[in-house]
């Protein structure tokens, strides 16, 4: 693209090509690296000026690069490379993380923050069926798909699963050994919401996004093949990094 002068240097162009010429630009400047994952780019000022278009060329051609996925803007910080160009990483409702990681080709990493027994708050009380003065197992990871962190999972258990802090949770599927503790030896979801939320400096340092990037927020009940409740969890998923994909969706009659 030409960038020795203004806009209304380019005779023969439209807006809608000078922002198609500039989205290429742009584009191709990402390819080479130019900035790197989680680098905020010039402004729309800076842009402006560098290629010589107007600022609303330059605004149309970062959210359609923001809409394809490569970059994300942040009300009041700017814009941002994403770490995922074009293509996010779908993940499955009803898959495991392993699950989601061997279906799409990807290494599953784990690796442990925390692992511990503590007294249960009043949600786990409510959740889980406890009693005021019970323990939870807490259980806190972080999830890689190719090394990429994805996911930061927070997990708090009944005692019954209390083997599983003898456990390498770094190595193999959570889920996998908490079926082999469940009776019967299976689990399903009691309730599932899906939020959005917003990094925190820790979670923005480990899931390597800018803070206050967005994050999808799961909150879900797990129970028994009886129906009792066995773990509560919250799962952040950076949400330049990944889709949620919820499945058995039927839309309300009218």
């Amino acid at each position: 693209m030409d960038k020795t002068g203004p806009a209304s240097s380019f005779p023969g162009f439209t807006v809608t090509s000078l922002y198609q010429q500039l989205r290429q630009a742009l584009s191709a400047e990402l390819d080479r690296g130019t900035w790197k994952p989680g680098e905020r780019i010039p402004s729309e000022a800076q842009l402006s000026q560098i290629y010589g278009v107007s600022r609303i060329t330059v605004r149309a051609a970062i959210e359609a690069l923001a809409e394809e996925g490569a970059l994300l803007r942040i009300q009041g910080k700017g814009t941002f490379v994403t770490h995922l160009r074009k293509k996010k990483l779908m993940l499955a409702d009803g898959l495991s993380f392993a699950e989601f990681c061997l279906q799409n080709g990807f290494t599953a990493g784990r690796r442990l923050l925390c692992r511990q027994t503590e007294p249960a708050d009043g949600q786990d009380q409510a959740d889980l069926s406890l009693a005021p003065g019970d323990e939870v197992l807490r259980i806190d990871r972080l999830l890689l798909a190719d090394g990429l962190p994805i996911m930061l999972s927070c997990e708090r258990y009944r005692m019954e699963y209390a083997p599983l802090m003898e456990k390498d949770l770094e190595r193999g599927s959570l889920l996998a050994l908490v079926k082999e503790l469940a009776p019967g030896g299976q689990v399903f979801s009691l309730r599932r919401t899906v939020e959005c939320s917003a990094a925190g400096p820790g979670e923005a340092g480990l899931l390597g996004v800018p803070k206050g990037a967005p994050l999808l927020l799961l909150r879900d009940v797990m129970a028994d093949a009886e129906g009792r409740p066995i773990r509560r969890s919250k799962e952040l998923l950076a949400g330049d990094k990944i889709c949620f994909s919820v499945s058995g969706f039927q839309p309300e009659k009218q």
